[in-house]
């Protein structure tokens, strides 16, 4: 009988515990669910800072032909790099982004159509900058080959003088875990005419959410998530055939730091554009469809600065010397 009671009170007991667990899980759930942050997207950096990245990146592009409704032609490219290095900030550009960067390569690899190269040794330093709204790529003083060139464009970001992603997607008041507002689309509109997608805010929309507050990589961050719709794209005219639409559908996210002066933990962005034109250049109505496709992921970790050495001690003060005697 003792025993029996024992039993069913080491079982009343652990009830319990479960109970204020759980209690426990949920109060600190509904906390951080209520607890609200100042989103700063934008993260300035120093001439001079390091950080090592992990980046991945995609693109392609398929372009089919329809006459009648069935496709009479199609064509597609693919490219894949991935890009292991540490990089070092040469100069920043007025919103406190890189402008500059030495990139020492630890692993950077690329795959064109299925098929894998190696691109540049381990121990390689990029020169990786941006002027005049364009990109140059350097080894040793000489610009790099096209296929690295595209390669780097798709996983290095590089500031440009434009503005700053507070001006684009930041938020004025503080936020909470599923709150969203709205791209500022006369800023979005300026900053991809800059980057050579002219377009008008009326032509634009877009949101920010706040997802969620989580621990990455014992980082306490901000799940931020970005959704830009374009429509009417500038694109080049194909000879005998109108455009009919051409749009571009951009998503992203990044894990930012609550701490404001860190730099972000990660970042992934997917982009498709679609552009649709239709003509008769041998007099039976032909549409030609073409979609890109892009997607980037990055990982960033930061590289701590050298501790200094510690000061030598001052020189000890030399003994005073004896009276004389009397």
């Amino acid at each position: 009988m003792a025993q029996r009671n024992f039993e069913e009170d080491r079982m009343r007991l652990a009830l319990r515990l479960m109970v204020f667990a759980a209690a426990a899980m949920l109060a600190g759930s509904a906390m951080a669910a209520s607890e609200d942050y100042a989103v700063r997207l934008s993260r300035a950096e120093k001439v001079g800072n390091e950080f090592h990245m992990s980046a991945a990146g995609t693109q392609s592009t398929v372009s089919t032909v329809k006459e009648g409704g069935k496709v009479v032609a199609e064509q597609s490219m693919s490219v894949a790099a991935n890009l292991e290095a540490t990089a070092k900030v040469i100069e920043i550009d007025k919103t406190g982004m890189p402008s500059k960067l030495a990139l020492t390569v630890e692993k950077f690899g690329l795959k064109t159509n299925n098929a894998s190269i190696e691109v540049l040794p381990k121990g390689t330093v990029i020169s990786a900058c941006a002027k005049d709204d364009k990109r140059f790529y350097e080894v040793e003083g000489k610009a790099v080959a096209d296929e690295i060139a595209m390669a780097l464009d798709m996983v290095v970001s590089l500031g440009q003088d434009g503005l700053g992603d507070d001006e684009i997607f930041g938020a004025k008041d503080r936020k909470k875990a599923g709150d969203e507002w709205p791209v500022n689309a006369d800023a979005a509109a300026k900053d991809f005419t800059k980057k050579g997608l002219a377009t008008k805010k009326e032509n634009l929309t877009g949101t920010v959410r706040l997802e969620k507050a989580e621990k990455v990589g014992g980082i306490d961050c901000l799940d931020v998530r970005f959704h830009i719709t374009v429509g009417q794209c500038p694109v080049p005219p194909i000879p005998d055939f109108a455009l009919q639409s051409a749009t571009l559908d951009v998503t992203a996210a990044q894990h930012i730091p609550v701490e404001a002066a860190a730099r972000a933990v990660d970042q992934t962005l997917e982009s498709t554009m679609k552009v649709v034109s239709k003509g008769k250049p041998k007099g039976t109505e032909a549409i030609i469809e073409v979609t890109d496709k892009m997607s980037t992921t990055v990982r960033f970790s930061p590289i701590p600065a050298p501790a200094k050495a510690p000061a030598p001690p001052p020189p000890s003060a030399p003994p005073p010397s004896a009276a004389p005697p009397k």
